[in-house]
């Protein structure tokens, strides 16, 4: 795959799978019946943390909506902000586990793809000698 169509390919996987974190605080709040998610935390924690948690899920989105964005208009800063996305997004995924499990799956491509420009960047650059 040209290196065009990857970068687009992986915005949109950053966009779409941060569109889909919005699934977290819908289910949790009882806003949307999903059919297998029924929102309530796998793991045991206070409420007032799950009410603060939940808004992460809205971070999460940001985070990985920004991230996308920026690759297609080719901002190197769109690296870091997607690392920060995967780590919001991984430690709601644990806490949701039941529910959102399978959104490891794209926090698991979205860091192959971090891995893979990065190393493609770093191989493509001119070695100094010094």
């Amino acid at each position: 795959m040209d290196e065009g169509r990857l970068r687009i390919a992986l915005a949109a996987l950053l966009i779409v799978h941060g569109l889909i974190h919005v699934i977290g605080p819908l289910a949790t709040w009882d806003l949307v019946d999903f059919q297998d998610i029924d929102g309530a935390p796998t793991v045991s924690i206070p409420a007032t943390l799950e009410d603060v948690l939940t808004w992460f899920w809205f971070v999460a989105l940001l985070l990985c909506v920004a991230a996308g964005v920026a690759l297609l208009r080719r901002q190197g800063w769109w690296v870091p902000v997607a690392l920060v996305s995967v780590v919001v997004s991984q430690t709601l995924i644990v806490v949701w586990w039941d529910g959102a499990g399978f959104g490891t799956i794209a926090n698991a491509l979205v860091l192959a793809a971090v891995w893979t420009t990065r190393a493609r960047r770093d191989t493509a650059r001119p070695t100094s000698a010094g």
